[in-house]
């Protein structure tokens, strides 16, 4: 059922952001528990690539979108990932523009 939502919702975040004409390929880079920090640490470490746009499912209940490589991430999601939490990155490049 989880995944099922996931997929409706990442369909969701795919139809506002590109337009129908513009075809994705949909990649999940990263699937991992961790904290906060190491969560910080891990997306400074990565290479974001400027013709992609990539998103963070935390505890599959939470998006978090990065923008030039900085997550946009909330008060309420600090306080979720503390102590631990899992954190899915995706990746979605147009294959055509």
């Amino acid at each position: 059922m989880k995944s099922t939502i996931q997929d409706l919702f990442l369909d969701f975040i795919i139809n506002i952001e590109f337009k129908k004409s513009v075809s994705l390929k949909k990649k999940l880079s990263v699937k991992l528990w961790t904290n906060y920090k190491g969560m910080e640490e891990l997306l400074s470490k990565l290479i974001f690539d400027s013709s992609s746009y990539y998103f963070l499912i935390i505890n599959k209940q939470y998006v978090v979108e990065i923008v030039n490589g900085i997550e946009l991430i909330g008060e309420d999601v600090k306080k979720l990932c503390k102590d631990l939490c899992y954190v899915e990155l995706y990746e979605l490049k147009p294959n055509s523009i």
